[in-house]
């Protein structure tokens, strides 16, 4: 049975498109993601990607949605201005810019036109591929989002950084898409710097990035989530990764009402490897879900996750991880972990590490553990002549600190340390 209509005035989306003068297929392709919205469904608890979380709560009123009145600790300070010093930051929206002929960005609507080729294939694959009336609607409403290119053989000293707000509109619902291809050979550091709405106005949309990892390149990749308590987001990253590539990536989530945030990867060459370092830490009555997919195509090819997570108060969190070994991927070696603290019993994490395997040459496994800080440890420390909160604190650090000796972009340790420090303070006082 498909559901009742949304409040959205498709006629004035439609019409907005063709005012902006975009492009004939991508006016018939929102048409489509319209239709296509029309015939599906939202997902429902009986779907397992879905079933802890309610997606009314990350939906507007205007689409049917049923929001939650969230309480959480204030976002950390972070300054990041020294640590991008010589490279590129790029707000969303801004006009175009380049990089000593290394790095190309325009905005995505522009780009459409300039890059229609490649761009048109990312969307039509986009709607192909379509899963979900988020996905549908993504596509029939996004008015934003990034194209950015780094040429062949470019070696970046300074970060390329993309900075994502999300913003209020008038019928509540704000959709991006972007897509950064790292180019054969390329080295560098890419920051995606998600901040919290203006204001602190309740926000709701969606945003989806491709990152496209060319043959023989080495990047590393921090992801920093900060919005606001009246942010509420779905998050979907695909990462394409090809021959003898090597990427890094550290994520770190601080913020937040409702956030739902799905990750892929994709190895579409051989002998290349993938490591991904995360750490989310909730306080008050956040939500976050995090769904990871380590897909092996073709073998030979190596990944290496490791989340951790700290929850206080009434927080919770849903880490689904899944390591796919598609036949004839042999010799892939994969790992997956996840590891949580509950500094309350109030706090609850649902941990889901899971394994398809389907050659027989290949290494892989996986873990997971959640539980209260051992008593014996506090307890040790105290007896060092440590109040117990200090105690407390100093074992959440170092819970923590594995996470920005392994996956952290060099240069960035001190302020996400500081950041994480901040955090760990917020969620011990309250």
């Amino acid at each position: 049975m498909v559901e009742s209509t949304t409040l959205l005035d498709w006629g004035t989306l439609l019409r907005r498109s063709e005012e902006q003068l975009e492009p004939a297929w991508l006016r018939s392709l929102r048409r489509k993601a319209l239709a296509l919205f029309e015939k599906q469904t939202w997902p429902q608890r009986t779907d397992e990607n879905w079933r802890f979380t309610d997606y009314r709560r990350l939906l507007p009123e205007s689409l049917g949605g049923e929001p939650v009145t969230v309480e959480a600790p204030a976002v950390p300070s972070v300054d990041l201005e020294p640590a991008l010093q010589g490279g590129i930051s790029i707000r969303l929206g801004s006009p175009p810019v380049e990089l000593a002929g290394a790095v190309q960005y325009m905005p995505l609507l522009e780009a459409v036109r300039a890059h229609e080729s490649s761009l048109k294939r990312l969307l039509e694959e986009a709607e192909a591929h379509a899963v979900d009336r988020f996905d549908a609607l993504a596509l029939a409403t996004f008015e934003a989002g990034f194209f950015v290119q780094v040429r062949e053989g470019s070696y970046l000293d300074g970060p390329v950084a993309l900075q994502l707000e999300p913003r209020p509109t008038e019928n509540g619902w704000q959709s991006t898409f972007s897509s950064v291809s790292l180019g054969a050979r390329s080295k560098g550091t890419l920051v995606i710097d998600v901040r919290p709405s203006e204001a602190g106005l309740r926000t709701f949309g969606s945003d989806h990035l491709r990152v496209e990892v060319g043959d023989g390149a080495e990047w590393n990749v921090l992801f920093l989530q900060r919005f606001g308590a009246s942010d509420s987001r779905l998050q979907r990253v695909r990462f394409e990764i090809g021959n003898n590539a090597r990427l890094q990536a550290f994520r770190l989530d601080l913020g937040g009402a409702v956030v739902k945030t799905e990750v892929g990867l994709a190895f579409k060459g051989e002998n290349s490897e993938f490591s991904w370092h995360g750490a989310y830490l909730l306080g008050g009555n956040q939500r976050f879900e995090l769904d990871t997919l380590q897909d092996h195509v073709l073998g030979g090819d190596t990944s290496n996750l490791l989340v951790k997570g700290v929850l206080a108060q009434q927080g919770r969190a849903v880490y689904r991880g899944l390591i796919r070994i598609h036949p004839g991927a042999q010799r892939s070696n994969a790992y997956q972990a996840n590891k949580n603290l509950l500094l309350s019993e109030d706090a609850h994490v649902h941990s889901i590490p899971m394994l398809e395997i389907e050659a027989n040459d290949v290494r892989c496994s996986h873990g997971s553990a959640s539980g209260p800080i051992d008593p014996d440890q506090i307890f040790y420390l105290q007896s060092r002549g440590l109040p117990e909160r200090e105690a407390r604190r100093m074992i959440i650090k170092g819970f923590v600190a594995e996470l920005l000796d392994e996956g952290v972009p060099p240069g960035f340790r001190d302020v996400l340390e500081g950041a994480l420090e901040a955090r760990v303070d917020q969620l011990l006082r309250n």
